[in-house]
């Protein structure tokens, strides 16, 4: 299922590699007594733990990566790419701010700000 990286595994828990043994070894021990799990399964939870982790990570410096000086902008970003999201485009958005907000923000603003969210609807 997974490829198992016990030096990864143990970098994304921040303990070393023999502490990364130990608590395996302690789990296992724990979770056998219930009958449920091998030290091979538990290594690959936490294999999914990383992966998890590293997403959010990205996610983090996506979002720092995209410093927003127009305040309008920064103030409305997640409603904007929720109505990106949902089907509207970006003069449909453009308007829909000014009916809900009164804020005016532009097409084209609007578009540069998705276009460097690398955002795309899922369709």
């Amino acid at each position: 299922m997974f490829k198992v990286d016990e030096e990864k595994v143990s970098k994304i828990l921040g303990i070393s590699l023999g502490g990364l043994r130990e608590l395996l070894k302690r789990q296992k021990g724990f979770l056998v007594k219930r009958g449920i799990v091998s030290s091979k399964n538990l290594l690959e939870s936490y294999q999914i733990l990383a992966e998890i982790k590293e997403r959010e990570e990205k996610e983090e410096a996506r979002k720092i990566a995209t410093i927003i000086k127009n305040p309008l902008l920064a103030k409305y970003a997640k409603k904007i790419e929720d109505l990106y999201m949902a089907g509207y485009g970006a003069t449909r958005i453009s308007k829909a701010l000014f009916i809900d907000h009164r804020v005016k923000i532009s097409k084209n603003m609007i578009e540069r700000h998705l276009k460097s969210l690398n955002i795309h609807r899922s369709s």
